[in-house]
């Protein structure tokens, strides 16, 4: 009886010895290899396919890396057989393209309604291609290079995975609820077809997956603008408030330059005025006193004495145009036509015989800087006419343009050469002077002289 035991003990030793090492954690163990072919149904990355060899679909797992097959491609597959979420699958597959024609699976149109009687029924089954339509419940960016699509179908609600990122109408409605027409392969873990697990849709490109407009969407998207224009409207107020405490800020600071610029030259015109004019008019008096009251012809002496008082007289006279056109700044203050009317009598006061303004198109205001320098470009130009030119007739016209008005200043003078008289080889300081405003303040400028007239043009923006 004893031998008895002892004999059992080493025969069911020996039997477990031989089970341990079948066992697929022993080192001889050798799963054996399965060869198929069928036709590819959806292929994804770097490993992943799904087969339909005519009598069934299943899944692929390949170690062959990015497969370069696409949907309808012939196969052969070799790898090891596996079960994945209930059904049949190939793992550690290697495989090779057949050369035979292209021939992607047929598309069965589905909508939300009839998806889950012929799910049931098993008129769609797994690896079914289907042209489904569907509400998009929400669509997310998934970190390995697929978009996921949460799809409401009826009383199912499962996922779309998309090779690559959505396209910008699918993200743009996104939240919405639209309703897509989605195109891919249907999969599905479970044997329960009325309670099936992880349904999904395999879709191969964003092309796949489109938008059907309808009125439910429409009056969505209707109600975001609504809301994003809610939003945008406190930003874009506070958007023009800050512009306009710029602007204010701005021509406050304008003003108080001009202030400051406009201070500046009325004390120099007093100094002028108070100094060097009054020493000058005391020199001309005391010149005047040596000089005979009557008609007495004069010596030489007393011909050196007259032209010394007629210099002092013409230094005084420029003196006093000098002081004058410091206090130009004053004018800024005024309506434009007002001051160019003025501008103009002091030209028919200074000599000019004819003087004619016709004025159209002024703007009520200026900005400051631009203001007072056009002025001193205008006196310039009237001064220069007078001077240089001795010229006896004179006009002033602007006319409006589409941003601005247009003044020109004719006159009947003497032509020059408009090109050499900007040097300062030239000895005319002003017509430079009169070009360094203009473009301080972007008044376009130009001078054409011929054997008539001299024209000063003048383009301001306002």
């Amino acid at each position: 009886m004893k031998r008895t035991w002892i004999i059992t003990a080493l025969l069911l030793t020996t039997g477990l010895s031989a089970v341990g090492d079948e066992s697929p954690s022993s080192a001889h163990f050798k799963p054996a290899m399965q060869t198929d072919r069928g036709r590819v149904l959806f292929s994804y990355q770097w490993n992943f396919l799904l087969l339909d060899n005519g009598s069934e679909c299943y899944r692929v797992s390949t170690t062959q890396g990015l497969p370069e097959v696409r949907c309808g491609d012939s196969i052969e597959v070799k790898g090891v057989w596996g079960i994945r979420g209930g059904h049949k699958a190939l793992e550690s597959a290697s495989y090779v393209r057949l050369d035979e024609p292209c021939r992607p699976p047929p598309v069965i149109d589905v909508t939300a309604e009839e998806f889950g009687e012929l799910f049931r029924t098993k008129r769609i089954r797994f690896g079914s291609r289907l042209r489904l339509k569907a509400r998009l419940i929400s669509c997310e960016a998934m970190r390995w290079g697929m978009t996921d699509y949460a799809l409401a179908v009826g009383d199912y609600n499962f996922h779309g995975w998309q090779d690559g990122f959505a396209r910008t109408e699918i993200t743009e409605n996104n939240g919405l609820d639209p309703l897509v027409e989605c195109t891919g392969i249907l999969t599905y873990s479970g044997e329960d077809l009325n309670h099936p697990e992880e349904v999904r849709l395999w879709i191969a490109s964003p092309d796949d997956v489109r938008i059907i407009p309808d009125a439910a969407l429409r009056q969505r998207q209707f109600k975001r603008r609504l809301a994003k224009s809610w939003i945008a409207l406190p930003i874009l107020a506070l958007g023009v408030i800050v512009y306009l405490l710029l602007k204010i800020f701005f021509a406050h600071r304008e003003r108080a330059l001009m202030a400051a610029v406009i201070q500046e030259r009325q004390r120099m015109a007093a100094d002028l005025h108070d100094t060097i004019e009054q020493h000058l008019a005391g020199a001309s008096l005391f010149l005047d006193s040596i000089l005979p009251i009557d008609d007495t012809p004069l010596t030489d002496e007393l011909k050196a004495v007259e032209t010394a008082r007629q210099i002092l007289m013409t230094a005084k006279k420029e003196i006093r145009e000098t002081v004058w056109n410091l206090h130009v700044a004053d004018l800024v203050v005024r309506p434009l036509d007002a001051v160019l009317r003025e501008l103009a009598e002091r030209a028919r006061a200074n000599g000019a015989q004819r003087v004619r303004t016709n004025l159209k198109g002024l703007p009520a205001t200026l900005p400051p800087s631009v203001y007072a320098n056009l002025i001193f470009i205008v006196q310039e130009a009237l001064t220069n006419a007078i001077k240089h030119g001795h010229a006896t007739s004179i006009a002033l016209v602007s006319d409006p343009l589409p941003h601005g008005f247009r003044l020109r200043i004719a006159n009947d003078g003497t032509p020059f050469n408009t090109g050499s008289s900007f040097l300062p080889e030239t000895g005319h300081f002003g017509l430079s002077g009169m070009r360094e405003r203009a473009r301080r303040s972007d008044i376009g400028f130009s001078i054409t002289s011929d054997d008539r007239h001299t024209v000063v043009n003048l383009e301001i923006k306002s």
